[in-house]
């Protein structure tokens, strides 16, 4: 007996992910703060797991606990330590567009807690 099933698909994103779309904010006091960032689209588990990295300015990686929420819409960063104010970078690491160009992306997140 043959099997067949019938997917229906739509058509292909050809957006390229990045940060000018999304939104971010930061919560904390003086002790403490957290990193979210908000997609308006669901964006790959591991690509969010491996390619953000928050930074200081000397590009010292911060030590953390990274979770992605919501459908893979929000990722959150929780730092290990708490933070002094001052200049934090996110960095998203190499993606490639669909031609194959490879982008690197850097917001500066200055933090005032």
């Amino acid at each position: 007996m043959l099997y067949q099933k019938k997917i229906t698909v739509g058509n292909a994103n050809v957006t390229m992910p990045g940060p000018k779309h999304w939104k971010w904010t930061i919560l904390g006091a003086k002790s403490q703060m957290s990193i979210s960032l908000h997609f308006p689209q669901m964006l790959d588990h591991s690509s969010l797991q491996e390619r953000l990295l928050i930074t200081t300015r000397e590009n010292n990686p911060i030590e953390g606990v990274v979770s992605i929420e919501d459908h893979e819409t929000k990722w959150s960063f929780q730092p290990k330590e708490a933070r002094k104010v001052g200049d934090y970078i996110l960095s998203i690491r190499v993606w490639k567009n669909r031609q194959g160009t490879t982008q690197r992306d850097y917001l500066i997140i200055k933090l005032e807690v």
